[in-house]
């Protein structure tokens, strides 16, 4: 997302609206996620899969958006967390990888075991947790030719997994 789409978001949605929205998609994923356990007899938990490819540190800078997430969203994050299985952030720069295994040491464990911050080549270690037609559901991210191609602009999708 660029700072500009941001503010369209809020100008459109504002505050309590992406608050709304936002806790209505935690309640259904919550939901799904129990139904799942349920049907399974077995703790369901969830990958989340974050494609950066078009997006740029500069992007990701929005003091509104950074007061939004810190008032509203950072306490519902923290009770998503035990559904987690695992966060696959995927096409992240060079740099910010290289970043992350330099202080990853000081991240703790639980949270390290959950976290894989993948650069562009990332289609073989997504595909040893779930099958290309999931990926392919995910993010309708597969070229002809059957390699993982991302979409535009920053996506956020989520499967159930156990």
């Amino acid at each position: 997302w660029n700072t500009a789409y941001i503010g369209d978001v809020f100008r459109q949605w504002c505050e309590q609206g992406m608050l709304d929205f936002y806790c209505a998609q935690c309640e259904s994923r919550m939901h799904q996620l129990h139904s799942l356990s349920e049907k399974q007899g077995r703790m369901v938990k969830m990958i989340l899969v974050i494609d950066l490819r078009a997006v740029s540190v500069w992007q990701l800078v929005s003091r509104r958006w950074a007061k939004y997430d810190e008032t509203y969203q950072k306490c519902i994050n923290r009770s998503l967390a035990e559904a987690l299985a695992q966060v696959y952030i995927i096409n992240s720069p060079s740099w910010a990888v290289a970043f992350y295994k330099r202080i990853k040491w000081w991240v703790p464990a639980n949270t390290q075991r959950k976290i894989r911050l993948l650069g562009t080549d990332c289609e073989a270690e997504l595909l040893q947790v779930m099958s290309p037609e999931v990926l392919h559901a995910m993010l309708h991210a597969f070229t002809p030719d059957g390699k993982l191609a991302a979409p535009p602009r920053a996506h956020v999708a989520a499967e159930a997994v156990s």
